[in-house]
């Protein structure tokens, strides 16, 4: 008997765990309401929907967020079906050097570069790493003196339906 309890043991260990896919308090798919209540002690007000800038996802909600030392605008975009599937986070202040070497410490130097707008400009970038252990794709982006963190979840086949 212990040698079945040190087997289902090590099996634990070594077999791959399922990914967290979501952000913070909310997950991905979750409908306007549902997030609308995810988002209890950050107050989140409606906004008139407009669509990302090459992607599918509309932006209807938007609310405050703080992480450590960063204050954000969050901004939660959802699908045509109206399911959430991209959340924004836009950096306000002057603290743009340092979230990017925060993200950079967090996830690596595994990350793929981006110039933005066909310019090779050093303040029009996108750093974008693939967070597996977290189920999501990270972006950086940076438009001169604008910076923010997108999160969206990994693109698996039944993702792709969210």
């Amino acid at each position: 008997m212990r040698h079945y309890l040190a087997v289902i043991f090590l099996l634990t260990l070594i077999l791959p765990v399922a990914a967290r896919a979501d952000w913070q308090y909310t997950k991905w798919g979750m409908t306007k309401s549902e997030v609308e209540a995810a988002c209890t002690s950050n107050q989140v007000q409606t906004k008139e929907g407009r669509y990302s800038n090459g992607t599918k996802a509309k932006y209807e909600l938007e609310g405050s967020y703080k992480a450590g030392s960063f204050d954000f605008s969050a901004q939660f975009y959802f699908s045509g079906e109206g399911k959430l599937n991209m959340v924004s986070l836009v950096l306000q202040g002057d603290k743009g050097y340092e979230l990017e070497q925060s993200l950079l410490a967090k996830y690596g130097n595994d990350y793929r570069k981006e110039f933005l707008a066909g310019s090779t400009a050093l303040q029009m970038y996108r750093l974008i790493w693939r967070v597996e252990s977290e189920g999501n794709v990270v972006s950086f982006i940076r438009l001169l003196d604008r910076y923010s963190v997108q999160y969206e979840p990994l693109k698996t086949d039944e993702r792709d339906k969210l």
